[in-house]
């Protein structure tokens, strides 16, 4: 018999086999955990690359009055609308996006005589029903005399945007991003605009209904002469809409 406290040489072997049993098996295992992982590691890179193309593949389009962005596209950054004054000569003929909230660079106190940019009031006239022109009523007091909102959109997958005037619906085999009317600044004012398409459902950026002006954005209306017509009439407020196309 062996002595207590001595552990027999059967009972060493015993051991030493169990011992290596296990760690025989807790090396598989590792070695599959690990090629598990690898192989998950390879499989969420890939699909990251891919969500990534996805989401970052598409275009660029500014949504004008309103500071959401459709369906199949998502909000790069929301803003107000910004150009040049509508008593101005000079400066740029482009309305812009401004961020929300600016960040600024290096700057110089005071006027330096450059350009200027202001922020874009509706203008709808009482003429053109209550106050909200053509647009449905959102909200319960008309746009007249506010702030325009914008979002910059980024369409989830490549494509094709483009703003149809003249139109209230794309052509087959587009898909509708947003409708609304052709705007641009009024045509006896001095600033000369660009025609952009403002959603048909404005939103406001608030600025208590101070009528100050800057640039400004008008319905613009077909006229007859260059233009045919028919099938184009005289001062008829101009549709439009902004419509994307995947590739084939």
């Amino acid at each position: 018999m062996d002595k207590p406290g001595k552990t027999s040489p059967l009972s060493w072997l015993v051991y030493v086999i169990t011992a290596l049993i296990l760690v025989f098996f807790l090396a598989r295992l590792e070695i599959r955990s690990n090629v598990q992982k690898a192989e998950f590691q390879h499989r969420a890179a890939r699909l990251l690359v891919s969500v990534r193309r996805y989401y970052a593949a598409g275009p660029v389009f500014t949504r004008w009055g309103n500071n959401r962005c459709p369906y199949r596209s998502y909000r790069v950054y929301e803003g107000i609308m910004g150009g040049q004054d509508k008593t101005h000569r000079g400066g740029a003929s482009n309305f812009l996006c401004l961020p929300r909230r600016p960040t600024w660079a290096n700057l110089k106190g005071g006027s330096q005589l450059g350009g200027l940019i202001y922020g874009t009031q509706y203008k709808l006239y009482p003429s053109q029903v209550n106050g909200f022109g053509l647009f449905f009523q959102t909200h319960l007091k008309p746009p007249h005399n506010h702030d325009v909102p914008c979002a910059v959109c980024q369409v989830t997958k490549p494509a094709t945007v483009l703003m149809i005037p003249g139109r209230k619906v794309c052509t087959p085999g587009w898909d509708l991003m947003y409708r609304g009317y052709l705007m641009s600044e009024k045509r006896n004012n001095a600033g000369r605009m660009t025609y952009v398409c403002v959603d048909k459902r404005p939103q406001v950026y608030w600025a208590g209904y101070l009528n100050e002006n800057g640039a400004t954005i008008n319905h613009v209306e077909s006229k007859c002469g260059s233009l045919p017509c028919p099938l184009y009439s005289n001062y008829k407020e101009v549709p439009c809409c902004v419509c994307s196309k995947c590739p084939i």
